[in-house]
């Protein structure tokens, strides 16, 4: 009998470990500004991590929630935002958002029960937003419980990339026609749409508060059929198209849609990174980084303060990908190796 005690209580202290090793792991401390790469990772193969790069010493951290949370962080890490001091890790085949200290990098919670999460996003007021692959709807979570408190129907499926300004809260939906929508953050009901190009892939708005959203035109032999990428301004009161900016072939499929943090300028990636200025009428000829042979321009994000521009190099989609810094100016200021298929940055100020 005493020898059935012992295992049992061998067990408890084995379970007791494992919990602490959950919550554990290695000790972080970053409290100035930094970035996260959210790096995706293999689909199916659950390698997806978070890099951390310090510019301000060069410092780069790999694989920071495993270490800091002896767990991994699973499959696919589609995106990141930070909202009000809490970092929000979206996973995408996992199905899973998980939330950390973005000092620390500690787990302090997660919203499950999603199917293909892809952004999230939140109003100000305690409301987050989330979209999914394939979905008709925006999922509403209550920021302080993580609970779901509500859903917003869209008249397509497919809502992707989205932008909050002023109240509202633009989303852009992909499937069949491709528009863009407006909700009324404070009733989360639908305003208005738009109608854009095939495919909206991302969203900005401007210093004039005008949205602008990149459209890949979609590709061959897609159910949609095809047509030339574009970039257009939609007055967010109207919700009409003001500018259209059509890519000069329709082999064109432009990504990465990004503003600088005073709004004037805006980045995309077409194989090279270009910048193109809100006034402008024409889309640039001449790239404003241009791509060495062999790299695979992937991931692009610009600092808001600084202006520095990140563009990921994902290589051969297997093994780490790198990281280009360059100034708003175009100059390559340094680079650093991340982890699988870098995708998206988010940026801590």
């Amino acid at each position: 009998m005493k020898k059935y005690v012992i295992y049992i209580c061998l067990a408890l202290l084995v379970c007791a470990c494992g919990d602490d090793l959950m919550t554990g792991g290695r000790q972080y401390y970053y409290p100035g500004s930094g970035v996260f790469v959210c790096n995706e990772g293999n689909f199916m193969y659950g390698n997806a991590s978070l890099t951390y790069y310090n510019p301000s010493t060069g410092e780069v951290e790999p694989q920071i929630f495993y270490n800091a949370n002896n767990f991994p962080l699973g499959d696919v890490c589609q995106s990141m935002e930070i909202i009000n001091g809490r970092g929000y890790v979206v996973v995408n085949n996992s199905g899973v958002i998980y939330v950390i200290d973005p000092i620390t990098f500690k787990y302090l919670g997660k919203i499950s029960g999603l199917t293909s999460p892809r952004f999230i996003m939140g109003n100000g007021r305690g409301k987050l937003y989330v979209t999914e692959y394939y979905s008709p709807s925006i999922k509403v979570i209550d920021e302080s419980s993580l609970a779901f408190i509500g859903e917003i129907s869209l008249p397509v499926q497919d809502a992707g990339a989205m932008v909050y300004d002023d109240g509202y809260v633009y989303v852009c939906a992909s499937a069949s026609p491709c528009v863009v929508c407006k909700i009324d953050a404070s009733n989360d009901k639908l305003m208005a749409i738009a109608s854009v190009t095939l495919s909206p892939n991302s969203i900005v708005v401007d210093k004039n508060k005008k949205l602008w959203v990149l459209c890949d035109g979609g590709y061959a032999g897609s159910p949609m059929g095809q047509e030339q990428a574009a970039i257009s301004r939609i007055n967010p009161s109207t919700m009409q198209e003001e500018k259209v900016m059509t890519f000069p072939s329709i082999n064109d499929s432009p990504y990465n849609l990004r503003v600088s943090g005073d709004g004037k300028d805006m980045y995309y990636v077409s194989y090279h990174v270009y910048k193109v200025g809100i006034d402008d009428d024409e889309l640039p000829d001449s790239p404003f980084i241009a791509a060495d042979a062999g790299q695979m321009y992937y991931g692009l994000g610009v600092e808001p303060v600084t202006g520095d521009v990140y563009v990921s190099d994902a290589i051969d989609y297997m093994q780490k990908g790198r990281i280009l810094r360059y100034s708003k100016t175009g100059v390559k200021m340094d680079s650093f190796t991340a982890d699988i298929i870098p995708g998206a940055f988010c940026f801590k100020n």
